[in-house]
């Protein structure tokens, strides 16, 4: 294969794994809650499916069906905890929650391989990463239209006008937490499964420079503040590697 065409498949690979994470972010911004809890979500999922295959010899559909389920327990868990903090305050909880997460990586070697990290046995094809990207996205589209998509919308623009209305503000907001931590969970596993070895840095130190490197203008010109926004924003970042990659002839 043309190494420019690998180099593309991959920084793809890449970018639709980023797109689920930048989704799983959106899903608490919906109600109007910044979040970092992601970055967490995304290791408890990476790690608990690497841990499923290597030490139970479980199937890998399964194994990430599990860690779906253990994000969105672990979102709810977080959403009910840190709910009654607002504004600015939530994002900071969630930055320390992304502190805590790690040292629990590093302090747990039987699960996560320690600081020495651990292997991860599968590798997705760009076809199945791409159907999991589809399906979150009809997921949150058919999301979208349901009672609950009305009621973070409305929440987002107006808690107290939303609670006013009879919408359960707290519930809606727990809820999206639960979701973020399962697409946290899938979007951990599918780039895992790129990066073929993952440890206590991966996540923790690599993701936190995205964040900081993320670029809002990008998002809202390209996508806007919607679900889709994210994605673009994270497709729009692939030309990087591979202009830069590309040969340069004098």
């Amino acid at each position: 294969m043309n190494p420019q065409t690998a180099l593309a498949l991959s920084a793809l690979s890449f970018a639709i794994a980023g797109s689920v994470l930048a989704l799983s972010t959106y899903i608490a911004l919906w109600t109007g809650l910044l979040s970092f809890g992601t970055v967490a979500f995304a290791a408890l999922g990476a790690f608990t499916t690497t841990f499923l295959i290597n030490n139970m010899d479980l199937n890998f559909w399964l194994a990430l069906l599990v860690s779906v389920i253990a994000g969105g327990i672990a979102g709810l868990i977080v959403g009910k905890v840190f709910i009654k903090l607002a504004t600015h305050w939530l994002a900071l909880a969630t930055v320390a929650l992304v502190l805590i997460a790690r040292v629990l990586v590093v302090n747990f070697p039987g699960f996560t391989g320690g600081s020495g990290g651990t292997v991860v046995p599968v590798k997705l094809s760009i076809w199945e990463l791409g159907l999991l990207l589809i399906f979150v996205c009809l997921l949150l589209s058919r999301l979208a239209q349901s009672k609950f998509g009305i009621a973070a919308t409305t929440t987002r623009e107006d808690p107290q006008v939303a609670a006013s209305l009879g919408v359960p503000v707290a519930r809606v907001r727990v809820i999206a937490f639960g979701i973020s931590g399962a697409l946290g969970a899938l979007g951990g596993v599918m780039l895992s499964t790129q990066l073929g070895y993952i440890d206590a840095d991966t996540f923790f130190i690599a993701f936190c420079h995205c964040y900081r490197e993320c670029r809002p203008r990008r998002c809202l010109s390209l996508g806007g503040i919607r679900r889709w926004g994210c994605c673009v924003h994270r497709f729009a970042g692939i030309h990087k590697p591979i202009h830069d990659s590309w040969p340069v002839h004098y």
